[in-house]
């Protein structure tokens, strides 16, 4: 049923006031690309003075070290890190996590060679 519905989401008409597809990966296992994609964005957003350094290490630490309902306390606090921001800083920030599409730092170079291939066919239409 998850694919099912993901299917009929995906469906659907775009329409982006960006100019771009909204599409959205997320990572949990580590089978799209390597590397941490919180740690990424909270390194930004703390460079940029938006979260709390401490707090987003807190965070990353302890999320790493649990299990079950305790690691899903804390992914729900990994996101009320992100509360208040806007969400021009929070794209500005992650494209910026990514390696702002140049493939050659941040997460974008890590992509697994099925995952690059998808962004490139979506990134043409």
């Amino acid at each position: 049923a998850t694919w099912q519905h993901l299917y009929a989401l995906l469906a659907r008409p775009v329409v982006a006031d960006h100019g771009r597809a909204p599409v959205a990966a997320f990572d949990a296992d580590g089978t799209l690309w390597s590397g941490d994609a919180f740690g990424a964005l909270g390194a930004v957003l703390v460079r940029r003075g938006l979260v709390d350094r401490e707090a987003c290490e807190r965070v990353e630490v302890e999320y790493g070290r649990s299990q079950g309902e305790e690691r899903r306390k804390w992914l729900l606090e990994s996101l009320a890190l992100f509360r208040g921001l806007s969400a021009e800083e929070l794209v500005d920030a992650g494209e910026e996590a990514w390696g702002r599409g140049d493939g050659a730092t941040g997460l974008g170079a890590t992509l697994r060679p099925e995952m690059s291939d998808l962004v490139n066919r979506l990134r043409s239409g």
